[in-house]
């Protein structure tokens, strides 16, 4: 099934935060880039507190063609991926939010694009993501900023 039929290719932008892992070490990162036949660019937001791990991940997005982000230390999920969709506002059509150890395929993204067309007012992606304190994808954007979900979200209230 051709999900472009009768309309222009559009760009899928991955934001991928890291902490303390080097990009080469990152498996869908790896998979994403050589095997995913959907038109797909990458943003390394590094939250690594390691200067050598930081300098790796720098180096590897450079040579790689990888938007590169240093957030200077740990900063959390939220504000690395705020600071990245600040930089990456307007140049992508879709973007995904991920962090480094989420598994993901090509199928994922073959699916995101098959929806995308389905559903072109969509600008965001996200997979079920949780951290320590539970669950912190999906979550609500207001004015320009994410918060997590609350049960009061959750049921209309």
């Amino acid at each position: 099934m051709d999900t472009n039929a009768g309309s222009e290719e559009r760009m899928m932008g991955c934001i991928i935060v890291l902490y303390n892992k080097i990009c080469a070490s990152i498996s869908s990162l790896q998979t994403l880039r050589c095997d995913c036949p959907v038109n797909l660019q990458f943003c390394v937001t590094d939250n690594s507190t390691d200067s050598l791990v930081k300098s790796l991940n720098k180096s590897w997005c450079s040579r790689n063609q990888v938007m590169y982000i240093d957030m200077m230390g740990n900063q959390g999920l939220s504000k690395a991926y705020n600071r990245a969709l600040d930089l990456v506002d307007g140049q992508w059509d879709w973007i995904v939010l991920l962090d480094d150890d989420t598994a993901i395929t090509a199928e994922y993204f073959i699916r995101l694009k098959q929806y995308s067309v389905m559903y072109p007012d969509t600008d965001i992606f996200m997979p079920l993501i949780y951290d320590q304190k539970g669950l912190l994808s999906p979550c609500l954007m207001r004015h320009g900023r994410f918060r997590r979900l609350s049960g009061r979200d959750m049921d209309g209230s």
